[in-house]
């Protein structure tokens, strides 16, 4: 019997690179350390999933479920999130862009109460593309604002705090 917290499918440490798993149920997977470099995920569902220390450099991951996930310390250089499902995503320190991919796509990506500390490779523009930022915490561990935290910074009020154009 598979218990709630446990995974459905483990593939730790798997090369899987240009793998086409869209639309694919994948809720609850193990992809720990898995090499996912130009992987299409697009519109899968990879909600609770590990994906922590994965290589998902210029992975399709557009429209894909990914809340409640762990991502950390994965590379995302280059990869599609437009449109993704991150609520509640463990991004803390994740590779959201380099010099010789480029920037991971957030743009109209869910990233409310989404764990970004300590992420690396970002940029303001590429988090403003973000349809929702409400209660994450951002890069330097600071949470923005959220109807259950009114007291925090908005996304604006944070960029400007760190001196950078809202």
């Amino acid at each position: 019997m598979i218990k709630a917290d446990q995974p459905t499918v483990s593939l730790v440490a798997a090369h899987l690179e240009e793998a086409a798993l869209g639309d694919a149920l994948l809720n609850r997977v193990n992809l720990h350390e898995t090499y996912l470099s130009k992987a299409k995920f697009h519109f899968a569902a990879l909600n609770h999933s590990d994906l922590s220390d994965a290589d998902l450099i210029s992975a399709d991951l557009s429209l894909a479920g990914l809340h409640h996930s762990n991502l950390h310390y994965s590379n995302l250089s280059d990869a599609d999130l437009s449109n993704a499902d991150l609520k509640g995503a463990v991004l803390s320190a994740t590779r959201l862009g380099d010099d010789k991919h480029g920037d991971a796509d957030l743009s109209g990506a869910i990233l409310s109460n989404a764990n970004l500390n300590g992420a690396v490779g970002w940029t303001g523009e590429q988090l403003r593309a973000a349809k929702s930022l409400e209660g994450a915490t951002m890069p330097d561990g600071r949470i923005l604002k959220s109807d259950d935290k009114p007291d925090r910074p908005t996304f604006e009020e944070w960029l400007k705090s760190r001196g950078e154009k809202g």
